[in-house]
């Protein structure tokens, strides 16, 4: 799987499809756009498949630690957390937002010893640089 691998339905959800443009009701053709209903379901529909996607770019990381390959590891690595960005805007939360939850939410009970330390300072440095 690819680092931006979507689905056919992500991709083209919010696009005008002249095929699926209208809802047959009373004989009137309303743009899908315009349907509440069909706005929730598209919304819906993204977030289930970037939470599908999310665990499969997980699989892939382990995969990619237990193939060794590293540029294939930096890629999954990336794409989760591209796809977690992604998967905060559908709900509601910006890039900042959760970046800001990085800086303060990796849990302690990763913290180990002094080096894992430092990687969770390196981490926060990149965070606030960042801003």
């Amino acid at each position: 799987m690819g680092l931006w691998y979507f689905p056919q339905s992500t991709t083209n959800a919010g696009v005008y499809n002249k095929e699926d443009a209208s809802d047959e009701r009373e004989g009137d053709a309303v743009p899908n756009h315009a349907n509440p209903h069909m706005q929730i379901a598209r919304k819906l529909q993204a977030i289930e498949t970037l939470k599908v996607q999310l665990l499969q770019q997980v699989v892939d990381v382990q995969k990619g630690i237990q193939s060794g390959n590293d540029r294939e590891l930096q890629r999954n690595l990336a794409g989760v957390i591209g796809i977690a960005y992604l998967l905060g805007l559908q709900i509601g939360h910006t890039p900042e937002q959760l970046d800001a939850l990085i800086e303060t939410g990796i849990p302690r009970g990763l913290i180990r010893d002094e080096q894992d330390i430092a990687d969770v300072d390196t981490i926060k440095r990149y965070i606030s640089g960042k801003r």
